[in-house]
């Protein structure tokens, strides 16, 4: 179920998309949800969203994302391992336009990232 602005939005893990791009901008969602845990997908977006918060939780299952966009939110914290299902695929990152004051070395085991945009702005 994703989470949204007094709303819930349910998500069906049995409606898979197995295709090579899923994009959920601009739907004021609260958190990354279900979505990577049952969609196997290389190109990821949540850009301009409402999500504050990233942890490991975010980012379960068996993991295929390579570029992940999630600009534009009010992520203010990105636990320690976020990342770390996803350190030996992802190859690009964004989270520009968000309130993150630090990411704590949370980006020091993505061996394969080619591009990242971190840069806040509040």
């Amino acid at each position: 179920m994703f989470k949204g602005n007094d709303s819930k939005i349910n998500f069906c893990p049995s409606a898979k998309i197995n295709g090579s791009s899923l994009r959920l901008d601009h739907n004021l969602l609260t958190s990354l949800g279900p979505a990577l845990l049952y969609n196997p997908v290389w190109n990821f977006s949540m850009a301009n969203n409402l999500i504050a918060h990233l942890g490991p939780e975010d980012l379960q299952g068996e993991q295929t994302v390579r570029h992940l966009d999630l600009q534009g939110n009010v992520i203010a914290q990105v636990e320690l391992l976020t990342f770390a299902k996803v350190s030996d695929q992802l190859l690009s990152l964004d989270l520009s336009r968000n309130r993150i004051k630090s990411l704590q070395g949370c980006l020091q085991n993505l061996t394969n990232l080619k591009s990242s945009t971190s840069a806040t702005t509040e």
